[in-house]
């Protein structure tokens, strides 16, 4: 038995619109194994942490050389579920330090 994550990321069983890019995407919700950027189990990819610290890294980084302030009328739209979260987005403004 062979995955193939280039087939499975393009098949139409699992996706609308398999072949087309669509990073908005919401079919990944509920949907367990129909999407493995670093494939799964003992056989999967060993920069895989690597990879996801790097990202938090460069997410912190970014933050610490930028001020980020947001608008005071977004905590009258909070709304709590598992966490908390504005109703309607809210509006940063991002200014480098």
């Amino acid at each position: 038995v062979s995955v193939t994550p280039y087939l499975l990321h393009r098949s139409p069983f699992h996706w609308k619109n398999p072949t087309i890019f669509n990073p908005d995407r919401e079919e990944l919700d509920g949907i367990s194994l129909s999407y493995l950027p670093f494939s799964v189990g003992k056989r999967s990819c060993i920069g895989q942490f690597f990879a996801l610290m790097e990202a938090k890294i460069a997410i912190t980084k970014f933050v610490l050389d930028q001020t980020v302030s947001c608008d005071k009328s977004s905590a009258e739209r909070l709304q709590a579920k598992i966490t908390l979260f504005v109703q309607e987005g809210m509006t940063a403004q991002i200014k480098e330090r």
